[in-house]
Protein backbone atom coordinates (compact mmCIF):
# COMPACT_ATOMS: atom_id res chain seq x y z
CA UNK A 1 0.00 0.00 0.00
CA UNK A 2 2.64 2.55 1.09
CA UNK A 3 4.34 1.33 -2.06
CA UNK A 4 1.69 2.51 -4.52
CA UNK A 5 1.48 5.73 -2.66
CA UNK A 6 4.94 6.06 -3.50
CA UNK A 7 4.57 5.51 -7.17
CA UNK A 8 1.37 7.85 -7.39
CA UNK A 9 4.31 10.42 -6.97
CA UNK A 10 5.48 12.09 -10.68
CA UNK A 11 9.35 12.09 -9.72
CA UNK A 12 9.49 8.65 -8.49
CA UNK A 13 11.77 6.35 -10.18
CA UNK A 14 14.08 9.59 -11.65
CA UNK A 15 17.22 9.92 -9.73
CA UNK A 16 18.63 13.61 -8.65
CA UNK A 17 20.57 14.16 -11.68
CA UNK A 18 17.31 14.50 -13.51
CA UNK A 19 15.48 16.05 -11.87
CA UNK A 20 18.26 18.78 -11.26
CA UNK A 21 18.38 18.59 -15.05
CA UNK A 22 14.93 19.10 -15.36
CA UNK A 23 14.35 22.16 -12.73
CA UNK A 24 17.64 23.60 -14.74
CA UNK A 25 15.80 23.71 -17.77
CA UNK A 26 12.75 25.01 -16.17
CA UNK A 27 14.95 27.59 -14.87
CA UNK A 28 16.54 28.61 -18.52
CA UNK A 29 13.14 28.59 -19.95
CA UNK A 30 11.52 31.19 -17.54
CA UNK A 31 14.72 33.29 -17.93
CA UNK A 32 14.64 33.20 -21.56
CA UNK A 33 10.47 33.75 -21.34
CA UNK A 34 11.08 36.96 -19.19
CA UNK A 35 14.09 38.15 -20.89
CA UNK A 36 12.14 37.87 -24.34
CA UNK A 37 9.07 39.50 -22.83
CA UNK A 38 11.67 42.71 -21.48
CA UNK A 39 13.52 42.85 -25.71
CA UNK A 40 10.06 42.56 -27.36
CA UNK A 41 8.82 46.35 -26.23
CA UNK A 42 11.08 49.30 -25.36
CA UNK A 43 10.13 52.84 -24.11
CA UNK A 44 11.94 55.91 -26.08
CA UNK A 45 13.21 57.58 -22.82
CA UNK A 46 13.68 60.88 -22.99
CA UNK A 47 18.02 60.74 -22.03
CA UNK A 48 17.82 65.03 -22.31
CA UNK A 49 16.30 65.09 -18.83
CA UNK A 50 19.12 66.76 -17.11
CA UNK A 51 18.74 69.55 -13.97
CA UNK A 52 15.84 72.17 -14.66
CA UNK A 53 13.76 74.39 -12.58
CA UNK A 54 11.11 72.86 -10.08
CA UNK A 55 7.86 72.33 -11.51
CA UNK A 56 6.20 73.42 -14.46
CA UNK A 57 2.96 73.69 -15.52
CA UNK A 58 2.31 73.27 -19.00
CA UNK A 59 1.70 76.70 -21.27
CA UNK A 60 2.27 77.96 -24.63
CA UNK A 61 3.98 80.85 -23.19
CA UNK A 62 6.36 78.82 -21.72
CA UNK A 63 7.86 77.86 -25.09
CA UNK A 64 9.24 74.58 -25.36
CA UNK A 65 9.37 72.82 -21.71
CA UNK A 66 12.62 71.22 -20.84
CA UNK A 67 12.02 68.45 -18.85
CA UNK A 68 9.31 65.99 -18.44
CA UNK A 69 9.96 65.05 -14.74
CA UNK A 70 8.87 68.56 -13.46
CA UNK A 71 5.81 69.08 -15.65
CA UNK A 72 2.84 69.08 -13.28
CA UNK A 73 0.47 66.53 -14.78
CA UNK A 74 -2.72 67.47 -13.73
CA UNK A 75 -6.91 68.10 -15.48
CA UNK A 76 -5.55 70.90 -16.75
CA UNK A 77 -1.97 70.36 -18.37
CA UNK A 78 -4.08 67.77 -20.16
CA UNK A 79 -6.81 69.96 -21.02
CA UNK A 80 -4.24 72.30 -22.81
CA UNK A 81 -2.42 69.65 -24.46
CA UNK A 82 -5.63 68.22 -26.27
CA UNK A 83 -6.84 71.93 -26.98
CA UNK A 84 -3.51 72.76 -28.83
CA UNK A 85 -3.22 69.83 -30.32
CA UNK A 86 -6.51 70.42 -32.22
CA UNK A 87 -5.95 73.96 -32.62
CA UNK A 88 -5.38 75.22 -36.06
CA UNK A 89 -1.92 76.79 -35.16
CA UNK A 90 0.95 74.82 -36.05
CA UNK A 91 3.05 76.01 -33.69
CA UNK A 92 0.72 75.10 -30.50
CA UNK A 93 -0.11 71.59 -32.29
CA UNK A 94 4.00 71.26 -32.13
CA UNK A 95 4.07 71.99 -28.81
CA UNK A 96 1.82 70.39 -27.33
CA UNK A 97 2.75 66.77 -29.20
CA UNK A 98 6.06 67.46 -28.03
CA UNK A 99 4.81 67.64 -24.33
CA UNK A 100 2.86 64.91 -23.99
CA UNK A 101 6.14 63.20 -25.06
CA UNK A 102 8.36 64.63 -22.80
CA UNK A 103 5.26 63.26 -20.24
CA UNK A 104 5.49 60.02 -21.82
CA UNK A 105 8.54 59.56 -21.62
CA UNK A 106 9.24 59.86 -17.71
CA UNK A 107 11.53 56.63 -16.74
CA UNK A 108 8.89 56.04 -14.09
CA UNK A 109 5.16 55.51 -14.51
CA UNK A 110 4.46 57.52 -17.07
CA UNK A 111 0.62 58.14 -17.62
CA UNK A 112 0.11 56.22 -20.55
CA UNK A 113 -3.60 55.94 -19.59
CA UNK A 114 -4.21 59.39 -18.85
CA UNK A 115 -2.95 60.36 -22.71
CA UNK A 116 -5.64 57.64 -23.79
CA UNK A 117 -8.31 58.67 -22.23
CA UNK A 118 -8.04 62.54 -23.42
CA UNK A 119 -8.12 61.59 -26.50
CA UNK A 120 -4.52 61.77 -27.93
CA UNK A 121 -3.99 58.67 -29.80
CA UNK A 122 -5.89 59.80 -32.89
CA UNK A 123 -4.66 63.47 -33.23
CA UNK A 124 -1.47 61.83 -33.30
CA UNK A 125 -2.21 59.56 -35.63
CA UNK A 126 -3.01 62.47 -37.91
CA UNK A 127 -0.01 64.17 -37.40
CA UNK A 128 2.06 60.96 -39.01
CA UNK A 129 0.49 62.18 -42.33
CA UNK A 130 1.81 65.82 -42.19
CA UNK A 131 4.72 65.47 -44.32
CA UNK A 132 5.11 69.23 -44.91
CA UNK A 133 5.88 69.07 -40.90
CA UNK A 134 8.85 66.20 -40.10
CA UNK A 135 9.35 67.58 -36.40
CA UNK A 136 5.73 67.69 -36.16
CA UNK A 137 5.42 63.70 -37.37
CA UNK A 138 8.42 62.65 -35.04
CA UNK A 139 7.06 63.86 -31.57
CA UNK A 140 3.87 62.62 -32.82
CA UNK A 141 5.24 58.87 -33.84
CA UNK A 142 7.71 59.08 -30.49
CA UNK A 143 3.85 60.04 -28.41
CA UNK A 144 2.50 56.88 -30.03
CA UNK A 145 5.42 54.81 -29.92
CA UNK A 146 5.52 55.04 -25.89
CA UNK A 147 2.17 54.17 -25.73
CA UNK A 148 2.32 50.67 -27.87
CA UNK A 149 5.36 50.55 -25.62
CA UNK A 150 2.93 49.49 -22.64
CA UNK A 151 0.49 46.70 -21.83
CA UNK A 152 -1.39 45.01 -24.50
CA UNK A 153 -4.53 46.68 -24.52
CA UNK A 154 -2.44 50.12 -24.72
CA UNK A 155 -0.86 48.63 -27.65
CA UNK A 156 -3.56 47.56 -29.23
CA UNK A 157 -5.36 51.24 -28.76
CA UNK A 158 -3.04 52.74 -31.08
CA UNK A 159 -3.24 49.61 -33.81
CA UNK A 160 -7.27 50.10 -33.74
CA UNK A 161 -6.76 53.81 -34.37
CA UNK A 162 -5.13 52.52 -37.64
CA UNK A 163 -1.71 53.73 -36.84
CA UNK A 164 0.30 50.84 -38.55
CA UNK A 165 0.02 51.80 -41.92
CA UNK A 166 1.04 55.35 -41.92
CA UNK A 167 3.68 53.98 -39.86
CA UNK A 168 4.89 51.66 -42.64
CA UNK A 169 4.37 55.29 -45.22
CA UNK A 170 7.12 57.13 -42.66
CA UNK A 171 9.75 53.65 -43.26
CA UNK A 172 10.02 55.17 -46.79
CA UNK A 173 10.50 59.57 -45.78
CA UNK A 174 13.71 61.52 -46.39
CA UNK A 175 14.16 62.47 -42.64
CA UNK A 176 16.02 59.89 -40.90
CA UNK A 177 14.81 60.61 -37.03
CA UNK A 178 11.27 59.87 -38.39
CA UNK A 179 11.72 57.00 -40.36
CA UNK A 180 13.83 55.67 -37.10
CA UNK A 181 10.96 56.82 -35.04
CA UNK A 182 8.67 54.78 -36.97
CA UNK A 183 10.69 51.78 -36.99
CA UNK A 184 10.65 51.57 -32.97
CA UNK A 185 7.00 52.16 -32.96
CA UNK A 186 6.09 49.53 -35.11
CA UNK A 187 8.45 46.74 -33.24
CA UNK A 188 6.69 47.96 -30.14
CA UNK A 189 3.61 46.88 -32.05
CA UNK A 190 4.64 43.50 -33.55
CA UNK A 191 6.51 42.84 -30.63
CA UNK A 192 2.87 42.75 -28.28
CA UNK A 193 2.77 39.09 -29.93
CA UNK A 194 1.86 37.11 -32.70
CA UNK A 195 -1.69 38.35 -33.75
CA UNK A 196 -0.02 41.98 -34.41
CA UNK A 197 3.15 40.84 -35.21
CA UNK A 198 1.51 39.00 -38.55
CA UNK A 199 -0.12 42.23 -38.66
CA UNK A 200 2.55 44.34 -39.11
CA UNK A 201 4.02 41.62 -41.62
CA UNK A 202 0.96 41.98 -43.87
CA UNK A 203 0.91 46.09 -43.79
CA UNK A 204 4.05 45.55 -46.15
CA UNK A 205 6.84 46.59 -43.68
CA UNK A 206 9.85 43.86 -44.71
CA UNK A 207 10.67 45.30 -47.83
CA UNK A 208 11.32 48.91 -46.73
CA UNK A 209 13.22 47.77 -43.88
CA UNK A 210 15.09 45.56 -46.20
CA UNK A 211 15.65 48.64 -48.58
CA UNK A 212 17.19 50.69 -45.17
CA UNK A 213 19.39 48.19 -43.99
CA UNK A 214 20.69 48.16 -47.43
CA UNK A 215 21.19 51.96 -47.90
CA UNK A 216 22.41 53.03 -44.18
CA UNK A 217 25.77 52.03 -42.20
CA UNK A 218 24.55 54.01 -39.14
CA UNK A 219 24.80 51.65 -36.36
CA UNK A 220 22.52 53.39 -34.24
CA UNK A 221 19.64 53.47 -36.65
CA UNK A 222 20.74 49.33 -37.57
CA UNK A 223 19.89 48.39 -34.11
CA UNK A 224 16.58 49.79 -34.41
CA UNK A 225 16.16 48.27 -37.78
CA UNK A 226 17.60 44.92 -36.20
CA UNK A 227 15.19 44.71 -33.03
CA UNK A 228 12.14 45.10 -34.84
CA UNK A 229 13.21 42.61 -37.97
CA UNK A 230 14.02 39.97 -34.52
CA UNK A 231 9.81 40.80 -33.41
CA UNK A 232 8.74 40.18 -36.79
CA UNK A 233 10.91 36.52 -36.62
CA UNK A 234 9.64 35.78 -32.94
CA UNK A 235 7.40 33.69 -30.89
CA UNK A 236 6.46 29.63 -31.63
CA UNK A 237 2.92 30.01 -31.02
CA UNK A 238 2.03 30.59 -33.83
CA UNK A 239 5.99 31.56 -35.75
CA UNK A 240 5.68 34.00 -38.08
CA UNK A 241 4.57 33.15 -41.80
CA UNK A 242 7.36 31.36 -43.37
CA UNK A 243 7.22 33.79 -45.95
CA UNK A 244 8.21 36.40 -44.18
CA UNK A 245 10.88 34.65 -42.47
CA UNK A 246 12.50 34.20 -45.51
CA UNK A 247 11.61 37.44 -46.82
CA UNK A 248 13.72 38.65 -43.31
CA UNK A 249 16.77 36.74 -44.15
CA UNK A 250 18.03 38.93 -46.97
CA UNK A 251 18.30 41.94 -44.22
CA UNK A 252 19.63 39.92 -41.55
CA UNK A 253 22.18 38.69 -43.29
CA UNK A 254 23.59 41.60 -44.18
CA UNK A 255 22.82 42.81 -40.54
CA UNK A 256 25.35 39.88 -38.96
CA UNK A 257 28.11 41.31 -40.69
CA UNK A 258 28.31 44.35 -38.66
CA UNK A 259 30.89 44.58 -35.73
CA UNK A 260 28.38 46.28 -33.71
CA UNK A 261 27.30 43.57 -31.33
CA UNK A 262 24.03 44.85 -30.38
CA UNK A 263 22.91 45.00 -33.96
CA UNK A 264 24.41 41.05 -34.31
CA UNK A 265 23.12 40.08 -30.58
Amino acid sequence: MAQDRIRSFKNFGKDSDELRRRRNDTAVELRKARKDEQLSKRRNIDTDETDSPPEQTFSESNGTISSAANIVVNENTIKEIIADINSLDSSRQFLATQTARKILSRERHPPIDVMIEAGIVPRCIQFLRYSNQPDLQFEAAWVLTNIASGNSTQTDIVVKANAIEPFVDLLRSQHTHVVDQAIWALGNIAGDGPVLRDLVISNGIIPPLHALVKTSTDSGFLRNVAWTLSNLCRGKVPPPPVEAVRMCLPALARLIMFDDMEIVC
